[in-house]
């Protein structure tokens, strides 16, 4: 590099840096800097946008559907990314991730670009809609509680129900 020579990366460093640069962009980056990333990825792997990294085995399209971003999602599904890529942890599409999530505008960006409600099937056999159910189910059993702890009853509801009460067991 001092002789004013340009330094080359082997051609396995460019790729790898190119789904490292993909990779970060669906964590953290916005719809324009995924699709320059895909862009680059496409030029450096021959189009692989479904590489998959990290703990989870995840691909970028499994990383924004968590994150949440519907424009980022719109972005990878446009370059092509796996609708019913499996990740390695639990077997979870990137609709599963945005339902457990609770992650309604990614979700409903990758139902638009053609994701299945049924399909693909986890490691434990539940679909998508099966972990929506669940996040639902969890999320309304959540409110409710939180409404049974916050309730104090007035004198006035308190009157009511003992009326109530009264009324039923001489009626008995």
């Amino acid at each position: 590099a001092a002789s004013g020579a340009v330094e080359r990366k082997p051609p396995s460093r460019v790729a790898a840096d190119a789904e490292a640069a993909l990779a970060d962009a669906a964590r953290r980056g916005t719809a324009r800097q995924v699709r320059a990333a895909c862009a680059l990825v496409r030029s450096t792997t021959g189009g692989d946008i479904d590489r998959r990294f990290g703990i989870g085995d995840v691909t970028p399209l499994h990383v924004a559907a968590w994150r949440g971003d519907a424009r980022v999602v719109r972005a990878l599904c446009d370059a092509g990314a796996s609708l019913t890529a499996r990740d390695g942890e639990s077997g979870w599409s990137p609709l599963h991730r945005a339902f457990h999530h609770g992650n309604a505008r990614a979700a409903a960006a990758l139902l638009a670009r053609g994701a299945s409600l049924h399909a693909p099937l986890d490691l434990l056999g539940r679909s998508p809609l099966d972990v929506l159910t669940r996040a639902l189910r969890r999320r309304f059993d959540d409110d409710a509680l939180d409404r049974s702890r916050s309730y104090r009853p007035t004198a006035s509801s308190t009157r009511a129900a003992a009326a109530s009460a009264a009324s039923s067991s001489s009626s008995s």
